[in-house]
């Protein structure tokens, strides 16, 4: 046999092999069971469950939506958010249980670092690029929202905020949003504060845009309107008047135009007014004109409407002369506030720089504050404390300029009133700030009504001096 033949046969030997065991393995694979997939992690939405305090799944994929589309990994702080699945431990996101079941009802976020575009204009596409907004319709129990000083959030405010009928508060402050104020927010039923100063809005305002169901026990628990640095234009809406609204404030903002509207008249519980800044006017009406004498100081002149002209309004019981009887002569004295109109003009202006002054340094106090809100733990309570011994300083500060200035004596009491209502506040912020067991509870509201008493004695005061500010 020759070479050839044996190599012949020996091919065909080990093919016959390698036939009758690939048709063994192929046999051995039908009949094997199929071994189960390799189980993989479920997204991080749909494995809440496990959670201390499950929210909708729904409502952890809106809040994804808007960190990955304002750059979550890069906020200054994210603690919590992607990873964990306790999402009301995610930084800036508070829960409250309703009828059983979690839900995500705060979310604040303040110099955090996001950017993005937070609601869509008309130039986006649907998606490209992402929307910050365009799920937040999903958190259904959202009652605050206070996105503030993200100046690399762009884009309009998300109409999508609209269909929140549990939002009683939007604090959308000095970001970069632009487009129009979404007419949608005007179907909001519980809004009670709205404010989204210094941004770059266009547009008129909404006519029916706050909610006339606002609860009003106090003024910091009551509504308020701020729209303060945009670009509006058009009247202010006549319906605020039918609500009950403690602080409008409607400055820097040139566009809007018009008289105030005469329903404001009506308004029994506002305390600020403020439309200095803008090309409004001040009709004949006299419960605008009162209005105005209250709220709205006495160095931002607002000019009258044409054909309209002051009228002539209550003189306060506490401003009130006793008239000197005729036959009687009356003393005359050296030259003082109450009888040299000069002198009485210059303590109205020396009066409101000092609330102008104090305005700025409250302002400064309270974003302070805003940043204490955004800590976490016993930084908190750190920061709320120095926060409050500010405040106690800015009081007493107060007190001190009121008391170098002279006033005209007729008002002295009500100065008086006001001093001693500032150096209370100041000691009740003191004692707030020193008492670390009671200071989100009783200290705090003895603090806030020492506050409100010296707001009340502030608008009193600011009220009796404007007739003497047009003196001369």
């Amino acid at each position: 046999m020759t070479w050839s033949r044996i190599g012949s046969l020996v091919g065909v030997v080990l093919l016959g092999t390698m036939i009758t065991t690939a048709a063994s393995i192929a046999a051995f694979a039908a009949n094997r069971p199929t071994p189960a997939p390799r189980p993989t992690p479920a997204p991080l939405c749909d494995r809440l469950d496990r959670a201390e305090k499950p929210v909708p799944a729904a409502e952890c994929r809106a809040l994804l939506t808007f960190y990955h589309a304002t750059v979550g990994p890069n906020w200054k702080s994210n603690q919590g958010w992607d990873n964990s699945d306790e999402v009301c431990t995610w930084s800036g996101i508070s829960c409250d249980q309703i009828d059983g079941q979690w839900h995500v009802t705060r979310m604040l976020f303040f110099e955090n670092g996001l950017t993005g575009i937070f609601g869509r204009l008309p130039e986006h596409e649907v998606d490209d690029p992402p929307i910050a907004g365009r799920e937040l319709d999903r958190l259904t129990a959202l009652r605050w929202l206070r996105i503030g000083h993200e100046e690399g959030l762009v884009g309009g405010i998300p109409a999508e905020l609209g269909t929140l009928e549990h939002l009683d508060t939007v604090v959308l402050d000095g970001n970069g949003l632009t487009g129009h104020i979404p007419e949608s927010l005007a179907d909001l039923p519980n809004l009670a504060v709205l404010d989204l100063t210094d941004n770059g809005l266009t547009g008129r305002i909404p006519e029916h845009l706050m909610g006339a169901h606002v609860d009003c026990d106090g003024p910091d628990r009551c509504g308020r309107l701020s729209l303060y640095g945009n670009d509006l234009s058009g009247p202010l809406p006549s319906s605020i008047g039918r609500t009950r609204i403690h602080s409008l404030d409607f400055r820097k903002n040139l566009g809007l135009s018009g008289p105030i509207p005469e329903s404001y008249g009506l308004l029994q519980d506002v305390g600020v007014l403020r439309v200095f800044g803008t090309s409004v006017c001040i009709p004949g009406d006299a419960s605008v004109q009162a209005l105005l004498a209250e709220t709205q100081g006495i160095r931002r002149p607002v000019p009258y409407c044409d054909g309209a002209s002051p009228v002539p309004l209550p003189t306060s019981p506490a401003a009130a002369q006793p008239t000197p009887d005729p036959v009687q002569p009356v003393p005359v004295d050296e030259p003082d506030a109450e009888t040299d109109p000069a002198s009485g003009r210059e303590a109205a202006i020396r009066f409101e720089a000092i609330i102008d002054e104090f305005d700025v340094r409250a302002g400064d106090i309270e974003q302070s504050f805003e940043r204490a809100e955004v800590a976490s733990g016993d930084e908190t309570v750190t920061l709320r404390a120095e926060v409050y011994a500010d405040q106690a300083e800015w009081a007493d500060d107060l007190a001190t300029a009121v008391e170098a200035v002279v006033f005209p004596t007729q008002l002295q009491a009500e100065v008086d009133a006001l001093i001693a209502a500032a150096r209370e506040e100041a000691r009740q912020w003191r004692l707030t700030a020193a008492d670390r067991e009671l200071i989100e509870d009783d200290r705090i509201d003895s603090a806030l009504a020492a506050a409100d008493a010296r707001i009340a004695a502030t608008i009193r005061l600011r009220g009796l001096l404007g007739p003497l500010a047009g003196d001369g």
